[in-house]
């Protein structure tokens, strides 16, 4: 059986909302850190199992777009393309990175937003943009849920009083996403929820996935 070469973007939100700290092993670092090494890693798996990849970082503006290629040195070119990045204090412009997605993308291709939809306005104006994306290509958005954003009975038993204004803080957030996800899915948009302690395991096993289905 042959199986034909598919492209792969990630693409990765460098914005304010990337700041926020996350903690792995003991050791915290912003969110954007953990989305640098998780696409690396993806990007890894895709050269490995010889598909083209690419990626896209942005804020308010496209900060940098490298068009999809295959091999080792096309890995080392995205590695260094994300070595500086930082995150910085704009808001994140959905339209922007959409529009020039699709004018830059002509060949379908699964593309992996790694970003934070936790601020309703952000979330709204991703469902109304990415329509047009997802009608020629494969959309997956990835958005992180850090340890406290659960069901409200999930975990064990509340302790104290404070923890159950905690918990009840958590499972709002967390109703929002699958509100999002819900939302996304008439229009063909893909959307997990993963562990920050996770992500890359999470993402790649997507990717994977999608490959063994034959979506693209």
């Amino acid at each position: 059986q042959v199986e034909r070469t598919q492209e792969i973007y990630v693409v990765i939100d460098a914005s304010r909302l990337s700041a926020r700290p996350v903690t792995q092993g003991g050791i915290e670092q912003p969110a954007l850190e953990r989305y640098v090494t998780s696409a690396l890693l993806l990007l890894s798996a895709a050269q490995h199992q010889g598909d083209r990849f690419g990626l896209a970082t942005f804020d308010n503006r496209v900060r940098a777009f490298v068009r999809t290629s295959g091999g080792a040195r096309h890995f080392a070119s995205c590695r260094d393309s994300l070595l500086d990045l930082k995150a910085s204090e704009s808001t994140p412009d959905m339209a922007e990175i959409i529009r020039y997605l699709r004018v830059q993308i002509r060949r379908r291709a699964l593309i992996l937003f790694l970003a934070d939809m936790t601020d309703p306005v952000l979330a709204d104006s991703f469902t109304r943009n990415v329509r047009v994306l997802s009608r020629q290509h494969l959309v997956v958005l990835c958005q992180t849920r850090p340890a406290e954003v659960a069901p409200l009975y999930a975990g064990p038993e509340v302790r104290d009083p404070e923890e159950v204004y905690q918990r009840l803080a958590g499972h709002a957030r967390w109703a929002e996403t699958r509100s999002l996800a819900q939302r996304l899915r008439p229009h063909g948009v893909g959307s997990i929820l993963i562990d920050d302690a996770t992500m890359a395991t999470q993402i790649i096993n997507r990717y994977l996935e999608i490959k063994r289905r034959q979506a693209l």
